[in-house]
């Protein structure tokens, strides 16, 4: 019966997918100019493509990359081939080639005009053919008739020239694997800067030849060689992505100080950390050789990465040991510097002139902001709108991290509403460069953190390229869902991940467990917003029950969506209704599953809690759609009774909490009360 039941909902999803399909454009992000012109471009099995005026590896591999997409899509052989123009189906014309590195000031435009008959994209460059290629990946569509191409005509170009992701190899290391796979998903959602962080407490993750001990007593043995660094360039390079390292200093650097204590000032042993936090031990900025060191580690690093910006950091300080320090102390003093912030202010200065001989740019985490600092730096804003407004003010170019801290695991939509300039901002939004979101290593490794970045990250892509205007979200969560599907063909883990981790709670007797009918119970649940995870450490392993749950899942929107139309409605909707009650079945049916699991499997004690939640929540859901759908009016002891169950329900089990709870309550709460 239950499987009969999880059967036809899966069917009503996907007419539901399908009907959206046939009436609205399934893409993320959403172009500038957009308009339909009731054309239809059939697709068989064969891509034809014509370069016209200018052709390119860069561009024959984009394109390449296209068909296989479309060949995962189509389930079938799908062929890329070169044609004369008559016969294409998509004509490229690129007036000129790029730069091996794309700049920030690359031209990002495109032109995409689709008939009956073919496609043709137009961009002055490289740059610009390869995002209306992703927009091409995306627009691919079957109907009864077959697999189509919507008739459009697209002017595209990007709001900011600064879209990235910032990826966190120093406190979790993150295999090479792991970068290529999110480049491949960043280049078809248009973002365009890998911020690529790379020192840490926890590893310094960087091959420096003339200082091999770095690597040696402060990485664990996990690092990257140059050779690996020069390739991950050149990968995103391919796919007009920037790679901007982050080697932060003066704190964050106990991985560099295990190996050279004598570059700092405390009397402390310096360890490899393996907690997360702010700690006493960093760089000394009153001893001459810190800089002679930093610079033959910059001497290296910044021939690897050609793009003109260099990250510092700069963030998190605490200054207990320069504060401590009666040479410090008199060196501030001395130099008139005031106080610690004006000391690293002194060493940011210096770190610049450094950098300047490097022809980089700096950039640092707004700690770093100070009216003495150079204009020519770059504000990253991570604690708040007014570092933004006081930065661009102050006429210092901005990237807004601010809100898109995507390892907190919020909602998208909180993510989406937020816009790198702030409205109503005292400053100069005309210095905001754009954002980044920024994905942090504390609580992820290489097999869960593409679920912590994808497919949140999409919606932020569009919020990076589209219009300020373009936010309407439900139709961004509508086509979430299908971005969530062109991730997968690209190669992201974030949805195999959980299949994996389950079989691994699960043990030795997963192959005659109903895998399907587990991840129906993590459909259920989601992670505790925020970092409130304790006892973590850089060695835990991340496998457990909190370490597959995913925030803002698609099954838990589609239950609210039901339970929101279902109580709108007027009058009681039989289908909707009859849907709601699928969702609590199925979910009852996992809690019954994952409770009789859990006396064999020890890894999924945790979740037997939530299971008993999740049975009781589900069976207070159908108690109160019984009344709803029959009319009848229950007593206010039951309504009391029942709030208080899911009150009970709601709570908190390691990091976890049932997700479908507050839609549970408004079933409850619109149940008429006898008089």
């Amino acid at each position: 019966m239950i499987r009969n039941l999880l059967g036809l909902l899966i069917v009503s999803l996907t007419c539901a997918l399908s009907a959206h399909a046939e009436s609205a454009l399934d893409i993320m992000p959403m172009p500038q100019h957009v308009e339909a012109n009731g054309f239809r471009l059939p697709v068989g099995k064969s891509l034809t493509v014509y370069y016209s005026n200018v052709s390119s590896t860069r561009l024959q591999q984009a394109t390449e990359r296209v068909a296989l997409a479309w060949q995962t899509r189509m389930s079938g052989e799908m062929k890329l081939a070169d044609a004369t123009e008559p016969k294409a189906l998509l004509v490229i014309t690129c007036d000129a080639l790029s730069p091996d590195i794309p700049a920030v000031s690359t031209d990002e435009s495109y032109s995409l005009d689709i008939n009956a008959k073919r496609a043709v994209l137009h961009a002055a460059n490289e740059i610009g053919v390869l995002r209306g290629l992703s927009t091409i990946q995306q627009l691919l569509s079957n109907d009864k008739q077959g697999w189509f191409i919507p008739g459009l005509t697209i002017k595209d170009a990007p709001r900011f020239s600064w879209r990235g992701l910032l990826i966190d190899s120093g406190r979790h290391f993150m295999p090479v694997g792991v970068i290529y796979r999110n480049l491949d998903a960043m280049a078809l959602v248009k973002l365009n800067v890998l911020h690529f962080h790379l020192t840490e407490d926890q590893g310094f993750r960087i091959e420096i030849k003339r200082h091999p001990e770095l690597t040696a007593q402060g990485s664990d043995g996990k690092f990257y060689t140059q050779q690996q660094i020069k390739e991950i360039v050149a990968y995103a390079a391919n796919r007009g992505i920037r790679v901007v390292p982050e080697l932060d200093m003066p704190a964050h650097t106990v991985s560099w100080l295990v190996s050279h204590p004598e570059f700092t000032t405390g009397s402390e042993p310096v360890v490899l950390e393996r907690r997360w936090g702010g700690f006493n031990p960093v760089f000394d900025p009153t001893n001459e050789s810190v800089y002679t060191f930093v610079n033959e580690v910059l001497d290296e690093v910044t021939a690897l990465f050609p793009d003109p910006f260099f990250h510092v950091g700069g963030d998190e300080n605490n200054g207990v040991q320069w504060t401590k320090s009666e040479s410090i102390q008199a060196f501030i003093k001395e130099h008139g510097l005031k106080n610690n912030s004006g000391l690293q202010t002194y060493f940011n200065q210096r770190l610049g002139k450094i950098l300047d001989h490097y022809n980089k740019r700096m950039i640092g985490w707004d700690e770093i902001l100070n009216p003495e600092l150079p204009h020519q730096d770059v504000i990253e804003a991570w604690r708040g709108e007014p570092d933004i407004s006081k930065a661009t003010k102050e006429g210092y170019d901005v990237i807004r991290a601010h809100n898109y801290y995507i390892d907190l695991q919020r909602t998208t939509v909180t993510h989406y509403l937020t816009d790198p300039e702030p409205q109503g901002s005292v400053g100069n939004p005309g210095h905001v460069l754009g954002g980044e979101a920024t994905m942090w290593g504390e609580f992820v490794n290489e097999q869960t953190i593409d679920s912590r970045i994808w497919p949140r990250t999409a919606a932020i892509a569009e919020r990076f390229w589209s219009e300020r205007s373009i936010k309407d979200v439900d139709d961004m969560y509508r086509r979430l869902d299908y971005i969530d599907l062109r991730l997968d063909e690209v190669g992201t883990q974030h949805k195999k991940y959980v299949r994996q981790l389950l079989e691994h709670l699960i043990g030795s007797d997963h192959s005659k467990s109903p895998l399907e009918v587990l991840e129906n119970f993590v459909d259920a649940c989601e992670p505790l917003p925020g970092l409130p995870r304790k006892g973590i450490t850089s060695v835990t392993p991340l496998n457990t029950f909190p370490d597959v749950v995913r925030a803002d899942g698609k099954i838990q929107r589609h239950f609210s969506y039901k339970v929101g139309s279902f109580l709108n409605s007027k009058t009681f909707n039989e289908a909707s209704g009859y849907s709601i009650t699928l969702y609590l079945l199925k979910w009852k049916s996992s809690a019954s599953l994952v409770l009789k699991i859990a006396n064999t499997s020890p890894a999924l004690a945790d979740a037997a809690t939530l299971a008993y939640q999740l049975n009781d929540a589900a069976a207070v859901g159908l108690e109160a759609i019984n009344y709803i759908k029959h009319g009848q009016a229950a007593t206010d002891a039951w309504k009391q009774m029942a709030l208080k169950r899911l009150k009970l329900d709601s709570e908190v089990r390691n990091n976890v909490k049932l997700a479908i709870i507050p839609s549970v309550e408004n079933l409850v709460n619109t149940v008429k009360i006898q008089k």
